[in-house]
């Protein structure tokens, strides 16, 4: 027995000694990143896109009616020209991206996507819409869909900037697709507003695109847990 308690003792000292100590609270790391807003800062002007009244069915869902151009700009797409490959995260996302024929207007008109992600074209009104979309060869895809609920899908295989689907139908519809290989893209809302997270630290281009106004261009520097700001005001000169 004796020999025993003198393999115990030793474990039995260890176990009544000194607790270890807490574990380190985690240190907060403020994310990354790149926010702004577009702006049109010029005098106020209508635009040049109008609903037609051409299908008696559009015209019963929706007064003919024209945006104006002013103040803080939405539906601009917004990405940085030229992260470096080495930084882009994952595959594209595995869900796809829905844009609806509603009110004959397609919904939403200006969106951004990964190559590979699926994206759905969704007939919303009990008429007729014609989807149409370039392909890279110069020649056009045209699908069909004559009934409610009807759903088409479409994938990009390569970047394509600003990949446009409009309806034969209804030449006024129009959807402009920001088609990247990597995931640092915004949309600007109704104020013009956009945030762009987690984009690549270092120097970069931004570049913003109005399916109006055209393309505007700002040097963006990123820093590692700073939110960078910038404005893109399209009254100004490309």
């Amino acid at each position: 027995m004796l020999p025993f308690l003198r393999l115990l003792l030793p474990l039995a000292v260890l176990a009544c000694g000194a607790s270890p100590p807490p574990p380190e609270e985690p240190v907060e790391i403020a994310p990354t990143r790149l926010r702004g807003q577009a702006l049109f800062t010029g005098e106020a002007r209508p635009s040049a896109t109008e609903i037609g009244r051409i299908d008696p069915t559009c015209a019963a869902l929706q007064e003919a009616a024209s945006e104006t151009i002013e103040d803080g700009l939405e539906r601009v797409f917004v990405y940085l020209a030229d992260p470096p490959p080495s930084a882009v995260p994952g595959p594209p996302p595995r869900e796809a991206l829905t844009i609806t024929a509603k009110r004959c207007q397609y919904e939403p008109a200006v969106v951004g996507l990964r190559v590979g992600q699926r994206v759905v074209l969704e007939n919303g009104d009990p008429t007729l819409h014609q989807p149409v979309t370039a392909q890279p060869d110069g020649n056009e895809l045209r699908l069909e869909q004559p009934f409610e609920g009807m759903r088409s899908e479409l994938r990009f295989d390569r970047p394509r900037l600003m990949a446009e689907v409009s309806c034969a139908s209804h030449p006024w519809m129009k959807a402009h697709l920001g088609v990247l290989d990597h995931p640092w893209f915004a949309v600007t809302d109704a104020a013009g507003g956009f945030e762009i997270p987690a984009p690549p630290t270092g120097d970069h281009t931004l570049i913003a695109w109005h399916p109006e106004l055209g393309e505007r261009r700002a040097a963006v520097t990123v820093t590692a847990g700073l939110a960078t700001e910038v404005v893109l005001d399209f009254a100004a000169a490309p």
